[in-house]
């Protein structure tokens, strides 16, 4: 939303000035009739000694108009007031006191027993009146509330995982292939394939092979079998690629639904039977070595030269390759593994090996953490496709109040909230010639986002409105200009300015942003000033710990306190996820796996995104919404006016429930923003939930509580050339710790910190898979990345 269209908005609304007092006349009808017939119309509807009612007229433009007061005998302070023509006044007053009423009609609410000090209410909007003067408005909204999934009755216990191995056909490099396939299923079936094995001569034919296994052995239990959910780890990027075209070319009908560019589930039927297929990534963020080991499997995740295979080496039987095919990352860990592994290999069994303890091991991980999530919350993994998503729904079950009332905002209500909606604020706040830090602490708070929804939340609808005082917001986001205080004042800048590109920056200038009451708050106790222009409301807010305090509570402790890997890692998975997805939209595209001729139908008449070619009679199509010429013509006449007259009374676009999670990130930044500026401690760096200093912290504030502090590093020789990119060794381990932000940190040296930190430029490679969805590929590519000095 554009800054000068907010400041239109606010300057052009209506004035209702008009309405505020209508002079009485008489109706002009012999010995009051009429009136008679609407006081006994009223009092036959909503009973004598509940309301009382008074009658009065006026022409507009020579036609009788007339309006009849209603007052509450159990409120004297409250009265509407209906207008009327004289001949429907009686037939329209069954719809007095509803939005059918056609004529204008609002509702008088007197303050504090003062006649000049009235809440009027007129359709949507609330003006609050003084002296005859519209002191300021609120527009008023009634979104759906937030739904959740209910709990199952049975565990699905029909979980299966597949795996496949590629390699770059120009070693290493380049197009990738599938040359290995493996697949399991909890009753025991499991199947693995390679390359130029029982004529399987492509990728398409080991992928095919397969799911037709997969489907035979289906069709020979379809009672226990059919409905399958098998995972594989990383399906979103990677394996689904392969999958799609060899599928389609079956003639199996394939579902595929993405999200962000990343496939997350793809549904495939063969006649009446039916697989799915989810990505455990997207259930369980982590490798799947690490997912292995922290679900304390009995399998575990073995090592193998990925890079030196390509078409020549598929039957390589010799001494085993460099310890670069196995490991990017070389140190004295990887050393002692590589030593370890025997000295000749056979690839095709090392692979087939490997690949076996990548399914097994994998399939071994989804009962476990199936078996978890259903005893403990009576909800199955396999009706989920991310971790968000499961979380939200273990939170709605069984932790949430129904009264406190999340509401799904949209249009722009929803638009106006996620301009406010920042993530945590990364800096180095030490100067060019600070950069090199000769020692100082690593701290990180405990769960800080955990921490961040035990406060008090945005519940029920929100208020639109121009009121200008702080103090009328209970929780809210607002349009503000900023001024920030002098560096005297606040050495280190906190409030935080999205700029053209999307960047972030915590200016020290005035500037104009959405900002958030919560931060809004903080900033006004260290010396920021703020004139507000108008702003989201939530009057009805709940208090601390009502919304997310069980469920933040519950979660913590069981991971505290877990005796086992499997519930400590996943109350730590569960517990971290939760907020972000009230935030998350759904996106409006389809993917979809159709034949060209209903493509080419669908392309005149939707938004097209592209179009991929599967075989010579299917194609992979990803559209918008359908075109409306009407919607369009409507739209271009609009834009003559003014751009927001008529946006807020509107709600369309896609819902969200955006505020609760702009507001807890608001609390995340604000419980370490007052440590950003203590006295006597220098702060040499600040992630979201991390602070870098050259000094300890007081022993107090360091424990294992919610919130807390705890050291994660005391170092030496620390090398910070800007956010997210530095160097340190830790005083303890004597490792050097990296961090380096869209590259690859571990291929980083002490001496490339160095030149950066002196202006000097580096380059360094990382190697990236490319995903075509145009063309169905994989691209394993080297790409050079140049880091530019400061």
């Amino acid at each position: 939303m554009e800054i000068e269209a907010v400041n239109n908005f606010v300057d052009i609304f209506p004035k209702f000035d008009t309405i505020n007092k209508y002079p009485k006349y008489t109706l002009g009808v012999s010995d009051n009739e009429l009136e008679e017939k609407i006081i006994e119309k009223l009092f036959e509807i909503e009973g004598e000694d509940k309301v009382r009612i008074s009658v009065h007229a006026k022409s507009y433009s020579n036609v009788d108009e007339l309006y009849f007061i209603i007052k509450s005998k159990n409120n004297p302070d409250l009265q509407t007031v209906c207008v009327s023509d004289i001949n429907s006044a009686v037939d329209l007053l069954p719809y007095w006191n509803s939005n059918k009423y056609p004529y204008g009609r609002w509702t008088d609410q007197r303050v504090n027993n003062d006649n000049n000090n009235i809440i009027r209410t007129v359709s949507d909007y609330r003006f609050h009146i003084q002296e005859g003067k519209i002191l300021f408005w609120e527009k008023l909204y009634n979104f759906p509330s937030m739904q959740f999934n209910k709990s199952s009755g049975k565990i699905n216990e029909r979980i299966g995982a597949f795996d496949l191995e590629t390699y770059g056909e120009n070693n290493g490099l380049g197009i990738s292939k599938v040359y290995a396939a493996g697949c399991a299923m909890n009753d025991g079936y499991k199947a693995f394939y390679y390359l130029n094995e029982n004529n399987l001569n492509s990728s398409e034919e080991i992928i095919c092979s397969m799911f037709e296994g997969i489907f035979d052995h289906i069709e020979n239990n379809p009672n226990d079998l059919n409905n399958y959910t098998f995972f594989a780890h990383n399906l979103g990027r990677f394996d689904s690629v392969f999958l799609i075209k060899s599928l389609v070319n079956l003639g199996y009908k394939i579902q595929p639904r993405w999200k962000d560019n990343d496939i997350i589930i793809v549904k495939i039927t063969k006649g009446k039977f039916k697989i799915t297929l989810l990505d455990s990534i997207k259930l369980i963020p982590s490798s799947l070595a690490k997912l292995l080991k922290s679900f304390n499997c009995e399998i575990t995740k073995g090592h193998f030269p990925h890079s030196f295979v390509n078409e020549a080496t598929l039957n390589y039987i010799g001494s085993k390759p460099v310890i670069n095919h196995y490991f990017e990352n070389i140190n004295d860990d990887t050393l002692k593994i590589y030593n370890s592994l025997p000295a000749v290999i056979n690839l095709k069994d090392e692979c087939l090996t490997y690949l076996r303890s990548d399914v097994l091991g994998l399939l071994e991980a989804m009962n476990k953490f199936s078996r978890f999530i259903f005893e403990s919350y009576g909800l199955n993994i396999t009706n989920y496709k991310t971790l968000p998503g499961l979380s939200i729904d273990i939170f709605g079950c069984w932790f949430y109040n129904k009264d406190l009332d999340i509401k799904m905002v949209k249009g722009p209500i929803e638009e106006f909230i996620r301009q406010a909606y920042f993530g945590g604020n990364s800096n180095i706040f030490v100067g060019t010639q600070e950069r090199f830090v000769a020692s100082g602490y690593h701290y990180d708070l405990n769960s800080q986002y955990p921490f961040a929804m035990k406060n008090a939340m945005p519940t029920g609808n929100p208020v639109f409105t121009n009121n200008t005082d702080i103090n009328y917001y209970n929780i809210g986001f607002v349009f503000a200009h900023i001024t920030p205080p002098s560096e005297d004042s606040l050495k280190n800048l906190f409030i935080q300015k999205r700029e053209v590109d999307g960047s972030v920056s915590c200016p020290r200038t005035t500037f104009s942003e959405y900002i958030s009451t919560v931060d809004l708050r903080q900033g006004l106790e260290y010396g920021y000033k703020f004139e507000i222009v108008c702003g989201v409301n939530f009057p009805d807010s709940c208090e601390a710990n009502e919304l997310f305090g069980k469920f933040v509570d519950s979660l913590y402790e069981l991971k505290s306190t877990a005796k086992d890997s499997v519930t400590r890692s996943v109350s730590k998975l569960i517990l971290n996820s939760v907020y972000g997805k009230f935030g998350q939209r759904e996106n409006e595209n389809v993917i979809a796996v159709m034949e060209k001729t209903k493509a080419e139908a669908l392309i005149l008449k939707n938004h097209i995104n592209y179009v991929a070619e599967i075989n010579d009679n299917f194609v992979l199509v990803k559209y918008g919404a359908r075109i409306n010429e009407r919607l369009r013509s409507i739209y271009l006449s609009e834009q003559s006016e003014d751009l927001i007259s008529n946006s807020f009374t509107k709600a369309r676009g896609i819902p969200s429930a955006v505020q609760i999670s702009a507001i807890i990130s608001s609390y995340a930044r604000a419980s370490i923003n007052p440590f950003k500026n203590l006295e006597n401690v220098k702060v040499i760096a600040s992630n979201t939930d991390s602070l870098i200093l050259d000094t300890k912290l007081p022993e107090n504030l360091i424990n294992n509580n919610l919130g807390s502090w705890k050291l994660e590093h005391e170092f030496i020789q620390g090398i910070f050339v800007r956010p997210k990119l530095y160097c340190y060794t830790d005083i303890n381990t004597i490792e050097l710790i990296r961090k380096a932000a869209g590259v690859d940190a571990n291929k980083l040296k002490y001496a490339d910190y160095e030149k950066l930190a002196k202006g000097i430029s580096i380059t360094t490679e990382q190697k990236i898979f490319s995903v075509n969805w145009q063309n169905l590929t994989v691209e394993i590519k080297n790409q050079t990345i140049k880091l530019q000095g400061i």
